[in-house]
């Protein structure tokens, strides 16, 4: 086992080969500008998929990621909305729809991060971060779902945290334990014809604030290694392709088992 205090120690991920298993699909990413989301939504382009890249207020640079795609030769196009109004998460998925007229993929990928303790929280923060990372997942999950049922493969994934298994990341955690489940219960809701899942990573290789929580979040992980964006989205793209098609309501952990109990 490598020592811990660099990603260094882990092996390369390599993402798999472009088999082009969602061709002739559409995926909408939301938070797909930048980070995990826009890791995910260029991987569904190179396995075939048409692609709507979705951003809050980072215009120039989901325009970049979309002028990349496109040179990929998928199509690929630019949809603004803020997520902390579930009446702009619906027009999304009816702009969406209707721009490319079908919808195979939805991701649920945006919601910010707040881990201020429960007893310092404004009203604002706590409608801001429910809001962003719950309730228009809500909103969107249900606005898509006659276009999913539609596709006959129709995929939701939903982007959790393992902030969600523990007590100490305040109104994160807990909107990512809600998201968990709801994906449990709207996988109930929408079977058979849709699919509806959960990835929850841990720390992200990048996205430690310092060295110092970097080095102790390694020494508590079994694989002394984080995972990566690239891996979180080859696992999105595995999810929505021909291999998870009798996996529904389930949340996959990607942590290197740190909060094996």
């Amino acid at each position: 086992m490598g020592q811990p205090g660099s990603n260094r120690n882990r092996a390369a991920a390599t993402p798999c080969r472009a088999d082009k298993s969602l061709a002739g699909r559409v995926s909408l990413v939301t938070g797909s500008a930048r980070g995990i989301g826009a890791h995910i939504v260029r991987r569904l382009a190179v396995c075939g998929a048409d692609v709507a890249v979705h951003y809050r207020s980072s215009k120039l640079q989901a325009m970049d990621i979309a002028r990349e795609i496109r040179q990929t030769g998928r199509r690929a196009e630019v949809f603004q909305a803020d997520l902390n109004e579930t009446s702009q998460a619906r027009r999304l998925i009816q702009e969406v729809s209707e721009t490319f007229g079908r919808l195979d993929h939805l991701i649920y990928s945006a919601g910010p991060f707040l881990v201020k303790p429960f007893g310092l929280l404004t009203d604002a923060e706590w409608d801001s971060i429910l809001n962003s990372n719950l309730k228009s997942a809500w909103a969107a999950e249900i606005a898509a779902a006659p276009w999913l049922r539609r596709s006959g493969q129709g995929r939701i994934v939903n982007i959790a945290a393992n902030s969600a298994y523990v007590r100490t990341h305040s109104i994160y955690g807990l909107a990512k334990a809600a998201l968990i489940h709801l994906t449990e219960a709207l996988a109930v809701e929408l079977g058979p014809h849709v699919t509806v899942n959960c990835i929850a990573p841990g720390m992200v290789d990048g996205s430690a604030p310092d060295e110092v929580t970097e080095q102790t979040v390694l020494e508590r992980t079994p694989l002394r290694r984080l995972v990566t964006a690239p891996e979180i989205a080859e696992m999105c793209a595995l999810i929505c392709g021909p291999a998870f098609a009798s996996v529904t309501g389930r949340t996959i952990v990607m942590d290197g088992g740190r909060w094996i109990r």
